[in-house]
């Protein structure tokens, strides 16, 4: 899959949830660096929306202790927003590949 239609994906997925990121992202780093702005937000000001967020999204708060464990020096709103990212385009990669299955003829089924 082109990498320009997984960051579009990606927004469009993380837009209706409600996450106020913009709708002209053309890049992976636009992508990061608004997510990243606004998880930043969430954790000085708003904690308990951003454990919500993340539940909504999928992502365990194992995965992000263990993250923020392996990358100390790295900001903790950027390993957050990279596995969100991460997690949106697995979900993406797992509807594709549902949709190819429902392609498949009656009698070539199980």
């Amino acid at each position: 899959m082109n990498k320009q239609i997984i960051i579009e994906e990606v927004n469009q997925e993380l837009q209706n949830f409600g996450l106020p990121i913009k709708e002209n992202v053309h890049s992976y780093t636009d992508l990061l660096q608004d997510l990243s702005y606004y998880i930043n937000h969430l954790i000085t000001n708003d904690f308990n929306k951003l454990i919500v967020i993340l539940y909504r999204l999928d992502v365990s708060e194992e995965q992000v202790n263990e993250l923020l464990k392996q990358q100390p020096n790295e900001l903790a709103s950027d390993s957050i927003s990279k596995l969100i990212i991460e997690r949106q385009q697995k979900k993406m990669q797992m509807k594709a590949t549902f949709k190819k299955d429902e392609n498949i003829a009656e009698d070539e089924k199980w």
